[in-house]
């Protein structure tokens, strides 16, 4: 099939979506452009996602053994090749390494195009064997950079998989015996979703919908779903700009909800867990507290301001029995891993994953 459409038009219709981030210019294996102007070899199909990290000889060994009871063989970019389709855009994130991160070369781009047909590939890291590649036809991939060196030290996190954190902590809080009240911004079909698996496990769920980009959401929130002995504070939006790209409205946005959102439900939640006195808080964070973005700056100082915050509320509410921690991921020889401050007597150190944020909630709750 032919497409004839610009770039302008294929990004027209997902940025008034106010998908606004969805665009960076990286290298391209063939030429973006013809002689005559015209985009050469669009890539407009199914996209195929993995994420990688640095490896780490534990998880890698039980990757591998999972890999091999599912009938995988070779390494773990050759996975994701073997179960493209035609036309899929293959999607990688290698934490942009590039030296010992070439996560395609010549033959396994063969192997893309035997997959794709006339598909292609778009890898935050690095490819090898770049001439090799410039023969393989009708195949686009986009790449960071080039390095000789064969991949090496990585480990593939997630395949095709979106992270939701919030999803597995409700559920994770339901198997534990949590009544749970569901919170949504704007998708109250999965919300009810969740909410059906809830039940499903024989607890009650309560749905509540707020936008907590705006400050007055937060009004009465706590009295709408009734007393709460414990409060996951999960929620955040982010937008990438430069620093000096970032509007009034950017800013506020991201700090109502990932800052100021936190402290108003806190506000509302402690006086029912003080006349207990018993209760949980929990924030979710985020590596940013200590590796910041540089396009991601307004969210990267709502998460440290929120860790901030949670540590002087929990030396403040620990007379009241309240406990206020923060789950969040953090790097550590490379790897992310999912640590829980302040509370000294419960340690907490996980891979991150939304599994293991779950697990780590569950964890500082008893």
């Amino acid at each position: 099939m032919t497409y004839s459409m610009t770039l302008e038009e294929l990004w027209k219709p997902i940025f008034v979506q106010g998908y606004e981030n969805n665009f960076v210019a990286i290298q391209s294996l063939h030429p973006e452009f013809n002689a005559d102007g015209t985009v050469n070899r669009k890539m407009v199909d199914r996209a195929v996602t993995a994420m990688c990290a640095p490896a780490r000889p534990d998880y890698v060994q039980a990757q591998f053994a999972a890999a091999q009871a599912q009938g995988l063989t070779g390494t773990p970019n050759q996975w994701v090749i073997d179960r493209l389709q035609p036309r899929d855009v293959m999607v990688i994130d290698m934490y942009d390494k590039i030296y010992k991160g070439a996560f395609v070369g010549g033959n396994l781009t063969t192997a893309l195009h035997n997959k794709t047909c006339n598909g292609g590939a778009v890898i935050w890291g690095g490819i090898r064997d770049v001439e090799q590649m410039h023969k393989v036809p009708d195949v686009q991939v986009y790449y960071r950079g080039i390095d000789p060196t064969p991949i090496r030290d990585f480990a593939m996190t997630v395949y095709n998989t979106p992270v939701r954190i919030g999803i597995a902590i409700a559920l994770e809080l339901a198997r534990a015996g949590a009544d749970v009240v569901v919170h949504y911004a704007g998708r109250a079909d999965k919300a009810q979703e969740i909410a059906d698996q809830i039940t499903a496990m024989g607890r009650s769920a309560q749905l509540i919908q707020a936008d907590l980009t705006n400050p007055s959401a937060c009004e009465g929130l706590i009295e709408k779903t009734g007393p709460v002995d414990i409060l996951v504070l999960n929620a955040s939006v982010q937008f990438r700009k430069k620093w000096d790209e970032i509007t009034d409205d950017l800013f506020d946005m991201q700090i109502n909800c990932n800052l100021r959102s936190s402290l108003k439900l806190i506000q509302q939640a402690v006086p029912h867990m003080r006349k207990q006195h018993w209760g949980r808080i929990v924030t979710i964070g985020s590596v940013q507290e200590s590796k910041p973005h540089p396009d991601m700056l307004v969210y990267a100082a709502s998460k440290a301001a929120q860790s901030t915050m949670v540590r002087s509320l929990a030396a403040q509410l620990a007379k009241d029995g309240i406990t206020v921690n923060n789950v969040a991921s953090t790097i550590a020889s490379g790897l992310l891993y999912c640590t829980v401050q302040p509370r000294a007597d419960k340690p907490c150190f996980h891979s991150a994953s939304s599994g293991t944020y779950a697990q780590a909630v569950s964890s500082i709750l008893i």
